[in-house]
C-alpha cells in the first residue's frame, strides 16, 4: 500500500446522538453521475466470490481464521443466499454481512466500485481524492477557543493527501495560546496512520516513543513505528489533554487514542471506541468489485495488547453527546489547579 491507512468499511452516517455542529469544511465538487449498474450474472457472482475467498486466504491477519470467513461466504454462495441479488451494490451488502459474521471484524466489506473508488482514497484517482481531501480541509472541521481558555479542534477524518501537514498546523497555532486541548473525535472513522501520528506527536516530547507495532502476514514483515522527533507546528507536551470517543470512532481515530491513552498522555471521554484495530487494504476482486481486508494486526508494542474487537476504553465514561461538556468541566478543572499550584509573582 502505498499509504498506511486505518479506516473502518463503517457506514459513514452521522451519529445522531451527537449535537448538531456548524462544520467549516467546504462542500467537494459534484462527480459526473455515474453509470447504470449492470445485472450481475450467477457466473460473475461465482467469480467475484473465488476471488475474495482466494484474497483472504493469501492477505487476512490470521490465516485460520481467513479460511473460516473464507469458508462461510463459499457456504452461503452454494447455499443460494445470493441467487437473486443482481444488483451489485445489494451483492455487496449481503456478502459484507456475511464476512463480518464470523468475527465481528469491521474492516471486512465487498464494494461495487467500478470507478476505482475506495476507502479515505485507497485506489482513488489521486487527483480527485486531493481534491476532494483539501475541500473537506483534511478531514479537520472544527477549530475554535472555548470559555475558559480551552482550546476546541475537532477531527471527523485523518484525510492524509498532500497538504495535510499544513492545515494542521494551522489548526494548532490557533490554540497554541489555549490552558488545555480538547480534541473531538467522535466522528471519526479513520483514514491515515501517518496523519494521525503527526497530529498526536506535537502533543508529546521530542524524544520519540514506540507507537505501535504492525505485523503484516501475507509479506511476512513486521514493523514498529513511533512518533515524531520533529514536528513544524507548536509542540504541547504539557498542556492538559482531552479525547472525545463514540462508538464510531474506529481505525486512525482508534490508534490516535490507543496511543495517547497507552502514553498516558490524555483524557479519554465519551464512550468505548468501535474495535476496528487492523490496518485494511483494498483488493479488487472482478467485476468491478473491491474488497476491503485486514491485512495486518496492531499492537502496543510495550503490552502486546490492541484493540481489535474490544476497542479503547475512555476515562471518563459517558454519552457520546454529553462528552464534550464533560470534558469542558474536567479541562476546566485542570486548569485551576495549574493556577492555583503556581508560585506567586
Amino acid at each position: 500500500m502505498t499509504r498506511f491507512l486505518l479506516c473502518a468499511a463503517l457506514a459513514a452516517a452521522p451519529l445522531a446522538a451527537l449535537p448538531a455542529q456548524q462544520s467549516t469544511q467546504q462542500s467537494a465538487q459534484q462527480s459526473t453521475p455515474p453509470s447504470p449498474a449492470p445485472v450481475l450474472s450467477a457466473s460473475a457472482r461465482q467469480s467475484v466470490i473465488d476471488s475474495l475467498a482466494r484474497a483472504l486466504e493469501r492477505r487476512y491477519v490470521d490465516a485460520d481464521t481467513a479460511r473460516l470467513i473464507a469458508g462461510a461466504v463459499r457456504a452461503r454462495l452454494r447455499a443460494g443466499a445470493y441467487d437473486s441479488l443482481v444488483a451489485p451494490e445489494a451483492f455487496g451488502r449481503a456478502v459484507t454481512r456475511d464476512l463480518r459474521s464470523v468475527n465481528g471484524d469491521l474492516h471486512l466489506g465487498l464494494r461495487w466500485a467500478p470507478d476505482g473508488r475506495g476507502s479515505m482514497g485507497e485506489g482513488r484517482d489521486e487527483a480527485a481524492w486531493i481534491a476532494e481531501a483539501k475541500a473537506r480541509n483534511y478531514g479537520i472541521a472544527k477549530v475554535e477557543v472555548l470559555e475558559g481558555n480551552v482550546g476546541y479542534l475537532e477531527i471527523r477524518a485523518f484525510m492524509g493527501a498532500p497538504g495535510y501537514e499544513a492545515a494542521v498546523v494551522e489548526a494548532l497555532r490557533k490554540l497554541a495560546g489555549t490552558d488545555a486541548v480538547i480534541i473531538d473525535l467522535r466522528r471519526n472513522g479513520g483514514g491515515s496512520g501517518e496523519m494521525s501520528h503527526f497530529v498526536f506527536s506535537h502533543f508529546l516530547g521530542a524524544t520519540p516513543v514506540e507507537t505501535i507495532h504492525v505485523v503484516d502476514r501475507g509479506e511476512g514483515t513486521t514493523r514498529t513505528m513511533t512518533s515524531l522527533a520533529a514536528v513544524p507546528g507548536p509542540r504541547r507536551p504539557d498542556v492538559p489533554l482531552y479525547l472525545l470517543t463514540s462508538g464510531f470512532t474506529a481505525s486512525a481515530g482508534e490508534e490516535f487514542s490507543f496511543v495517547l491513552r497507552n502514553q498516558g498522555r490524555a483524557t479519554l471521554v465519551g464512550e468505548r471506541t468501535a474495535g476496528a484495530g487492523h490496518m485494511v487494504g483494498r483488493v479488487p476482486v472482478g467485476h468491478g468489485f473491491a474488497a476491503g481486508i485486514s491485512i495486518t494486526r496492531v499492537t502496543d508494542p510495550r503490552t502486546g495488547r490492541e484493540w481489535e474487537r474490544v476497542g479503547v476504553e475512555p476515562h471518563l465514561p459517558t454519552e457520546s453527546a454529553k462528552a464534550l461538556d464533560a470534558a469542558l468541566d474536567a479541562a476546566r478543572a485542570a486548569i485551576r489547579e495549574r493556577t492555583a499550584a503556581r508560585p506567586a509573582s
